[in-house]
């Protein structure tokens, strides 16, 4: 009897912590994710300072009338962190739109045309994944210019080649099952087919990837605007306070520590969601 209750009781063990299980996981992220939403469409509102407004306390730590402190010039870092929040946020959207406006009818085209025109997309996307993506984005940000829209134009024309490979991918696996052999017979012509059939069947894997990467996009955003190829000041953005903050790194602490912290919170929502999401649509076996 021992040696029958002996696994059942190890089976209870082995139960992943409720802190872990993705409905939870999602539902933190979530929240997290509609903070940062709520909190860039409401800035005016909950921001206590403008953001661009030079004041006589600089270099201020933090202090109930700036909670998160001054720079180096007076303004309230608060203040800024809030208003970035819409900027990391609007370019994020900006390069998954521009990434899928470029990788979704590349990957269709390629997966149902076939032949020559396949094998002509796929070695241009070839061409992109040869260019190490940093590098490419920086090449193109000096051909245009730094700014806010040059950051967007450079991270799409990285992002969309994964994109294209993936889609390529996934409609080569749908356009073989037998409800889409179903919908020709009905009269659909292919393009119906494309729009009414194959592609919702991608948007399950495709929400996953995208929730995925949207903190990759900030992530490496930052990353530009902290190296000056992005968002110029005094325009409030995350990546740009940190940049900012480098000489200061031991006078001012604050300076780089909440606007870092931002980052990492934002990211790892994201990141949680994506993964809490994936797990829920493709549960692994015996989970």
């Amino acid at each position: 009897m021992n040696a029958t209750a002996r696994p059942d009781h190890q089976a209870e063990y082995e139960q992943p912590s409720p802190f872990m299980r993705p409905k939870f996981l999602l539902i933190i992220s979530g929240m997290g994710i509609i903070i940062l939403l709520l909190s860039s469409m409401f800035a005016p509102y909950l921001a206590p300072h403008d953001p661009i407004a030079i004041g006589p306390a600089e270099l201020q730590p933090p202090t109930p009338e700036h909670p998160f402190g001054t720079d180096q010039v007076g303004r309230d870092i608060l203040s800024r962190v809030i208003y970035g929040s819409r900027l990391s946020l609007l370019i994020a959207a900006g390069v998954i739109v521009l990434t899928l406006m470029i990788g979704l009818p590349v990957g269709t085209l390629a997966a149902m045309s076939g032949g020559w025109v396949d094998e002509i997309l796929m070695r241009l996307t070839d061409v992109f994944f040869s260019f190490p993506y940093l590098i490419l984005a920086m090449a193109i940000i000096a051909t245009l210019g730094t700014g806010t829209t040059s950051l967007i134009l450079a991270l799409g024309v990285v992002w969309w080649p994964s994109y294209a490979r993936m889609i390529r991918g996934m409609v080569l696996s749908i356009k073989e099952r037998p409800f889409i052999e179903a919908a020709y017979v009905v009269g659909n012509s292919k393009p119906g087919a494309v729009i009414r059939h194959i592609l919702p069947h991608t948007a399950e894997e495709l929400s996953v990837r995208i929730s995925l990467d949207v903190g990759n996009v900030i992530l490496i955003a930052t990353g530009l605007s902290f190296l000056g190829l992005g968002t110029q000041p005094p325009i409030p953005e995350w990546g740009s306070m940190l940049g900012e903050a480098r000489p200061y790194i031991l006078s001012g602490w604050w300076l780089s520590f909440f606007p870092g912290m931002v980052i990492v919170l934002a990211v790892l929502s994201f990141s949680l969601f994506g993964d809490a999401l994936q797990d829920l649509l493709r549960p692994e076996p015996n989970r």
